[in-house]
């Protein structure tokens, strides 16, 4: 479980949120983080992912050290690596001297890339993919690590309407099978219609149920000037 209270951030002079509590786990995961650009949804998953400091207020984890998983907005490296030993690397643990490798490592990734319907990039090489194929590549890499917590920033931004249905969906399977997600999207629409709920990160944060009356009220906020 993360227990966040009073969290306050902000750059400079400017205030992004302040006095931001919730909490989330498996009870009411995915928790969909829902705002205006500006409104500080990348911040904290920042600070969730502990890249970044709050201003004020805690940030609490139920374990001493939980494996987190962390999707940013924009990743793509410069690597010329088959797509498969790519994803693979995420199977590696930290050794006291090395790195290592579990002896399916490439069997993992070979699944992973199944599961999110893009087996055919495993002939390929890291940069030959397109924005959106990166972003499902990195999303392979969540899926063999043993992580139980996974912070995404705009998961489905690069994605084409298809993949998008197919990731929320992921996402919400997860969530069901025990692990703790939180995530922003614009792209509510698209999300499952029950299950998780949103957290409307702003001036006013408020959390609402993934229930479609409760939806209709979140979009009619985010609508407003």
């Amino acid at each position: 479980m993360i227990r966040v209270h009073e969290l306050a951030a902000g750059y400079g002079n400017k205030t992004v949120f302040s006095r931001l509590s919730f909490y989330a786990s498996a009870e009411n995961s995915p928790l969909v983080l829902a705002g205006k650009n500006g409104s500080g949804k990348s911040t904290l998953l920042r600070m969730l992912a502990g890249f970044q400091q709050p201003t004020s207020g805690k940030i609490e984890f139920s374990k001493i050290k939980p494996g987190i998983a962390w999707l940013p907005q924009h990743y793509q490296l410069n690597l010329e690596l088959p797509v498969p030993e790519f994803v693979a690397m995420a199977c590696e643990k930290p050794g006291r001297w090395l790195s290592s490798r579990p002896a399916d490592a490439i069997e993992k990734s070979l699944a992973a890339l199944e599961r999110l319907g893009i087996s055919r990039l495993a002939g390929q090489k890291t940069h030959e993919l397109s924005g959106g194929e990166w972003q499902l590549l990195c999303l392979a890499q969540m899926l063999v690590q043993e992580a139980a917590i996974w912070l995404l920033d705009e998961p489905t931004s690069s994605l084409d309407i298809g993949y998008k249905n197919k990731v929320f969906n992921l996402l919400w399977e997860e969530a069901a099978a025990g692990k703790t997600i939180i995530l922003s999207t614009h792209d509510i629409p698209f999300l499952p219609e029950q299950g998780g709920s949103f957290l409307l990160v702003g001036n006013q944060p408020q959390i609402f149920p993934n229930e479609a009356e409760a939806r209709k009220q979140l979009i009619l906020q985010l609508q407003e000037i």
